[in-house]
C-alpha cells in the first residue's frame, strides 16, 4: 500500500509539472517563419484565457486573426532569428508564459 501510495504521488507530481509547462507556440505551417510573408501561428496556454493574453515578438509584425482560437499571423521584417513571447495580462499585470525562438 505504502508503494502504490508512492507512485501515485510521484505519477501526480509529474502531470503537474507537465501541465506548467504545456503552453504552446507553433507555426501552423513549419518551423520556419518566412520573411515579408504572412506566417501563421498558433498560441494555447492552459487555463489562461486566449483573451488575456499579449503576444509580442522581435523584428516582426503580429496580426490578430482570431484571438478566441489563439490564431495570429506574424510576418518579419528582416532575415534572422525571430523570438515570440507571450505574456498574460492578470489583475493588470504582465506576466511572461511562454517564449519560442524561430528562424
Amino acid at each position: 500500500m505504502k508503494n502504490l501510495n508512492r507512485l501515485i504521488f510521484t505519477i501526480s507530481l509529474i502531470l503537474i509539472s507537465a501541465m506548467a509547462f504545456s503552453q504552446v507556440i507553433s507555426a501552423t505551417n513549419m518551423n520556419v517563419l518566412y520573411f515579408e510573408i504572412d506566417n501563421p501561428i498558433k498560441i494555447a496556454v492552459p487555463e489562461i484565457s486566449n483573451k488575456d493574453l499579449i503576444v509580442e515578438a522581435s523584428n516582426c509584425d503580429v496580426i490578430k486573426i482570431n484571438v478566441s482560437e489563439g490564431e495570429y499571423t506574424v510576418r518579419p521584417r528582416k532575415d534572422g532569428k525571430t523570438d515570440i513571447v507571450v505574456y498574460s495580462k492578470v489583475n493588470g499585470k504582465k506576466r511572461k508564459v511562454a517564449e519560442e525562438s524561430f528562424r
